[in-house]
């Protein structure tokens, strides 16, 4: 279940350290708000390692020598190392968490629209299948507090891009981002179900308030 822990949302089941700040806590990506933020939390600022994010479908192993660097071209991260914080940021888009049932490795994605159509779920998955033989069976994942369907309507694009009905006029991109995970084999997956379309006290909303801050989405072994 997911739960709001002073200024951070987090899956009381998910068996490693992840966050998603909240809006109360700041905007990310300033260095100051951020490293006030890990600093509460325990999280070395100055290893952390984050993505691009290009709304793209690269997803990148991180290893130690990578701690402090922005990955060129990446929106989705996976390490094995402990104490290696990932994170990316979001205000409407998909954070999607994953860690191995045996905690041998861990990842977050940035799944905007564009990313959930290129395939980024699927990428992640098998790059933990290819880089580390860890199974999609063996995966759990977390999605994190983003745009529901209530706040997101989209125009003719979107409904072709994800196939959606005729009368349908809003995307759910949880429910695209759980059925991806599913065919691709994982089948342990948690929605924290909060929008940050309309709760706007609680999260960042680029359509609703067109704001360049963000809220940050860190896992750690």
């Amino acid at each position: 279940m997911w739960l709001q822990h002073r200024s951070f949302w987090y899956d009381d089941e998910f068996p490693t350290v992840h966050m998603v700040s909240g809006a109360p806590a700041g905007n990310m990506r300033d260095g100051r708000a951020r490293a006030a933020f890990c600093a509460a939390h325990g999280i070395d600022a100055d290893r952390l390692v984050t993505a691009e994010q290009v709304h793209g479908t690269l997803t990148v192993v991180a290893g130690d020598l990578n701690r402090g660097s922005c990955i060129t071209g990446a929106d989705g991260l996976i390490t094995t190392e402990n104490n290696l914080p990932l994170a990316i940021y979001t205000a409407d888009c998909v954070p999607v968490f994953f860690v191995s049932k045996n905690r041998a490795a861990c990842g977050v994605v940035h799944a905007g629209w564009r990313g959930l159509a290129g395939g980024i779920i699927r990428t992640a998955v098998l790059k933990f299948e290819q880089r580390f033989n860890i199974m999609p069976g063996d995966l759990m994942a977390a999605i994190g507090p983003h745009i529901q369907k209530c706040c997101y309507e989209v125009g003719a694009e979107l409904r072709n891009t994800f196939s959606m009905a005729p009368a349908e006029t809003h995307l759910d991109m949880n429910a695209v981002a759980v059925r991806q995970l599913k065919e691709c084999g994982v089948n342990a997956i948690s929605s924290c179900g909060r929008c940050s379309g309309h709760e706007t006290d609680l999260f960042f909303s680029y359509r609703r308030q067109k704001t360049a801050e963000r809220m940050m989405s860190l896992i750690m072994l």
